[in-house]
């Protein structure tokens, strides 16, 4: 009943509660939005696992699920021709071979494309720079409690409005937290400082990186190092997800 009126438009005077106008049935969880005619936009949908990706905002449920069915995975139309001509992929690093690039790539928004280029632009950029380079990256480290008490504080409200946006894009909770710790460290050598301070008992350096977490949406996050004197490596200070 509800997927078949998936799509449909009705004038606001005709919504007739059970008939076009939810909710449909018993337990019913459908919605309506306003209709303009210029309404563009995608749709999150979800494979058989569970898995989100994004289809046009025009697609109805019933052509969604023939194509499922079909085996297709139906994504936003692509500019496939945009990234196969990028000239950052010939110096995308190990990791990042092309074909998962060209495949995550397609499956992603318009502003997450952009972040797909934004990461292989910095990367380049400390591939042809290496004095860009976060010193001593192989040695960074972070502490277990900048993740459970203040990303994921419960009373920190700073630290707890980053976890949130970790949690809601990356997919990066109180109970998976080492992996977005082990991945912002393993990401520390293959970006570029943006900015560097030194202070009387160390250098602050700021880091744009690039993160997929478990979503495989990307999300540019501005991480921040202490280097103090003596220390083994840099240290994280915090990180502020946009």
């Amino acid at each position: 009943m509800c997927q078949e009126q998936d799509g449909k438009v009705y004038p606001l005077a005709e919504a007739v509660v059970g008939i076009n106008y939810p909710p449909l049935h018993p337990w019913c969880r459908s919605t309506t939005i306003p209709y303009f005619e210029d309404l563009g936009g995608e749709r999150i949908a979800k494979d058989a696992d569970g898995t989100r990706y994004y289809v046009p905002g025009d697609m109805t449920y019933e052509e969604w699920k023939k194509r499922a069915e079909a085996g297709e995975r139906v994504s936003i139309p692509q500019v496939e021709a945009v990234i196969e001509r990028s000239p950052f992929l010939a110096v995308v690093p190990d990791g990042y071979e092309q074909e998962f690039v060209s495949k995550l790539y397609s499956f992603l928004t318009n502003i997450d494309k952009e972040k797909v280029l934004h990461d292989l632009t910095l990367r380049k950029r400390l591939i042809e720079d290496s004095s860009l380079a976060l010193p001593l990256a192989e040695k960074a480290y972070a502490e277990d409690r900048k993740f459970t008490h203040y990303f994921y504080s419960k009373t920190n409200k700073s630290g707890a409005a980053k976890g949130v946006a970790f949690a809601s894009h990356l997919g990066y909770t109180i109970d998976n937290w080492e992996i977005l710790r082990d991945e912002i460290l393993k990401n520390a050598k293959f970006f570029p400082i943006v900015s560097s301070d030194e202070r009387e008992y160390g250098i602050f350096y700021e880091q744009e990186i690039v993160l997929y977490g478990i979503t495989r949406r990307p999300m540019k996050v501005l991480v921040v190092w202490e280097q103090k004197i003596g220390d083994v490596g840099p240290r994280l200070v915090t990180a502020f997800p946009n």
